[in-house]
């Protein structure tokens, strides 16, 4: 593609550390001829992370992905067999977990 953009804010509210990512791709093409044109990501995909340190050895965690569920392509294939060259991309997707760390920091 042309454009493919990134923008991250990373930062702390009240002991909660937040990660917010906004990804952009322009159109491209996908075959030798140029004949072949793959959409850009419109508005973009929106990723958010959020890390709280319960404890010194307890930390929860929680992400999404695709944050407003758009429809995108992943990848792409060039010269892909009969024009198939388009990899969608998942939809959203909820990450939660706890890390316990065995040995505290010192």
């Amino acid at each position: 593609p042309r454009l493919t953009a990134r923008l991250g804010l990373t930062g702390s509210v009240a002991g909660i550390l937040v990660d917010l990512d906004h990804g952009l791709s322009s159109a491209l093409t996908a075959d030798d001829g140029n004949t072949v044109t793959v959409p850009g990501w419109a508005g973009g995909i929106t990723n958010a992370a959020l890390r709280w340190p319960a404890t010194r050895t307890v930390t929860a965690f929680g992400s999404v992905r695709n944050l407003f569920d758009r429809a995108y392509v992943a990848s792409v294939v060039v010269n892909g067999f009969g024009g198939r060259v388009i990899e969608p991309g998942s939809g959203r997707l909820l990450t939660l977990g706890v890390m316990i760390r065995l040995a505290p920091r010192p």
